[in-house]
């Protein structure tokens, strides 16, 4: 049986370093955004506390936007395909998974609310990165439920996000209360009494 070549034993070394390198960076750059916010976020302070140079940031990431977007788009939850077999079913796991994917995003969240200057294009891109998918999957929830005949049509997407979304935020960011068992009992059948009644007056 051959040797590697040194060539051949190095490669995988050098792809792993340059991994552990973006990960630190990309680390470094959350944490900055979260202790600083992103109107005073520059990439002065990640090579100062990652100890890399400011050409290996931007041989990865050529602005500032692109760096922190990565940053934030390195945590954001997978959107999951969820289909139990009923509206109720479905709901309730998706409220759960909304919950866990909001805490995993919390202080990114309080840092943009912290720092008002935030670059608008910026919020519309963490809009389209977090939000976005689970808005789809919402959407695909209720198709289904309209297929299996559970409910007679789809109320506006945006309309009932608000209703999903809003009681969630609040108590996460707003009151910084826990999702306990109870509250999130609570929580989805609001949710799925208020569905019905908007469906029910279209």
């Amino acid at each position: 049986m051959m040797e590697p070549s040194p060539q051949q034993t190095l490669k995988p070394r050098g792809r792993k370093l340059c991994r552990d390198v973006d990960k630190k960076i990309l680390a470094t750059t959350r944490q900055i955004l979260l202790d600083k916010g992103a109107a005073n976020f520059t990439i002065k302070d990640v090579v100062n506390v990652a100890g890399v140079s400011t050409a290996t940031i931007y041989r990865r990431w050529s602005t500032v936007e692109a760096l922190i977007f990565a940053a934030l788009r390195s945590v954001a939850p997978e959107p999951k395909y969820i289909n139990e077999g009923s509206l109720e079913k479905d709901l309730s796991e998706f409220l759960d998974y909304l919950a866990k994917s909001m805490l995993s995003f919390e202080g990114f969240v309080l840092a943009d609310r912290r720092d008002s200057r935030l670059d608008p294009n910026l919020r519309g891109e963490i809009r389209e990165m977090f939000t976005q998918p689970r808005m789809q999957l919402l959407q695909e929830i209720l198709e289904r439920a309209k297929e299996r005949a559970e409910i007679p049509a789809i109320p506006a997407l945006e309309d009932i996000w608000t209703y999903v979304a809003g009681p969630i935020q609040q108590r996460l960011y707003f009151r910084r209360a826990l999702y306990t068992p109870e509250f999130a009992a609570e929580y989805k059948h609001i949710v799925l009494t208020i569905l019905n009644i908007m469906v029910s007056q279209k």
